[in-house]
């Protein structure tokens, strides 16, 4: 596995050839004439989306008066005529080729009624005259989640359409039911079925770090180098063939969690660390009742670099399995900032799981940290996904946390993992 992770990361090596001057100059001219065609084309495509919409400004204007700031005519009091201007801008945006759907943006509540009371009955019936003569979905928003008025609900509901609450909940339904409006992508095709894998999954248990590493290593997940160990002479050994820093962990079925029991030492940086580090583990795991009969260590190597993130799959009596993605490390349980996909992924589903979190930002780059490689994970999230799927019958439980992404072109990798099976009788 070392050897393998080495090739892994391995950078290429360079070859020189020569080539003619006349494939040069072929090839310089070529890649010149398509990056000349493509700047045509965007110019091209950007000037007819710039004349559709200065041709909407003009017509928009003509009722309403100046639009000033990001040109929304919603948000345009114009001249003031606030009956006038709001169905005349639904009118336009209505028959524009470039908008899909019409969400007017009005806050309003039970008690106190905010602004003027007869505003709160106008705005329903104005969406509603504007939807029955269009094609197009039109929706009311009030930017605080929670937050609305009854009568305007009612309203907006007898007319069969959709009052939708919070900007950010709001936007996010729309955004999910544009994607299903469209239609599912294909089903990958995935990874090549690994069967061997059977019998190792096939026992009722949780399955240790180091073992449970080794199974998803099969479908190319990239894990830490580590060795497992039983003596502290081993834990030396091994320390200083992967090279420190390194990480010491106490290691068995039965001990699911060893943060919470203190059973893991970080960044050991020498043998004296090593020593003290080792004496301090297995005190605390003899003191465990009962001792776990399986109970080892794990020295693995240190990745102090990377942005924590976490990927899981668990299974839904009613669905079965899902997989999960989000901000990784200590903090899982205080952010809750995570995406949802059920299994079997299709096409593109690991990339937009990425993005649709809150927390993509730290993956891009940040005050002078470089991106993180987004790809290699979203490839480690297929491949996770590969495993479950193949093996569905007998996963119970899959966590992979932390998985540090690691700069671009640097790949990511798993630094911890568990794997729960399951039970004989649910199989």
């Amino acid at each position: 596995m070392k050897e393998w992770r080495r090739l892994q990361t391995a950078s290429a090596a360079t070859a020189v050839v020569a080539v003619p001057d006349r494939v040069q100059h072929a090839a310089s001219s070529a890649v010149a004439a398509l990056w000349a065609e493509a700047q045509e084309l965007a110019n091209e495509s950007l000037n007819v989306a710039q004349a559709a919409w200065e041709s909407e400004r003009t017509e928009a204007e003509s009722v309403i008066g100046r639009i000033t700031g990001d040109g929304n005519p919603f948000d345009a009091w114009g001249n003031g005529n606030y009956a006038v201007n709001i169905p005349h801008a639904m009118s336009v945006v209505d028959k524009s080729e470039r908008i899909d759907s019409i969400l007017y943006c009005a806050d309003a509540s039970n008690d106190p009624i905010i602004g003027q009371p007869s505003r709160v009955f106008e705005n329903v019936d104005m969406l509603t005259k504007a939807a029955g003569a269009s094609e197009k979905p039109y929706y009311l928003m009030s930017t605080r989640s929670g937050v609305m008025n009854r009568k305007q609900i009612d309203g907006m509901r007898d007319a069969g359409l959709v009052f939708i609450g919070g900007t950010r909940q709001g936007l996010g339904a729309l955004d999910r039911m544009g994607r299903w409006s469209a239609g599912l992508q294909p089903v990958r095709a995935g990874a090549t079925r690994q069967p061997q894998l059977a019998d190792a999954l096939k026992v009722g248990r949780t399955i240790n770090e180091f073992d449970a590493k080794r199974l998803l290593a099969t479908y190319r997940i990239p894990i830490t180098q580590e060795q497992r160990v039983t003596t502290a002479a081993e834990a030396t050994a091994a320390a200083r063939a992967l090279g420190y820093p390194v990480v010491l962990k106490a290691l068995s079925d039965s001990i699911a969690h060893k943060t919470e029991l203190g059973l893991v030492a970080v960044n050991l940086k020498n043998d004296e660390e090593m020593a003290r580090a080792y004496a301090q583990l297995h005190e605390r795991l003899e003191k465990l009742e009962p001792r776990p009969a399986d109970a080892a260590f794990l020295v693995q190597e240190f990745v102090a670099d990377g942005i924590e993130v976490f990927a899981g799959v668990s299974r839904d009596p009613d669905f079965g399995l899902s997989l999960a993605f989000g901000m990784g490390g200590i903090a899982i349980d205080v952010v809750r900032d995570f995406a949802l996909r059920m299994l079997p992924l299709r096409d593109g589903d690991a990339e937009i799981m990425i993005a649709e979190t809150r927390g993509a930002a730290l993956l891009g780059a940040v005050r002078g940290r470089p991106a993180s490689d987004v790809k290699s994970l979203a490839t480690c999230l297929y491949a996770l996904a590969d495993f479950a799927w193949h093996h569905a019958a007998l996963i119970s439980e899959i966590d992979l946390n932390p998985i540090k992404v690691l700069p671009e072109n640097r790949g990511c990798v798993v630094v911890d993992a568990l794997i729960v099976t399951q039970p004989e009788d649910n199989k």
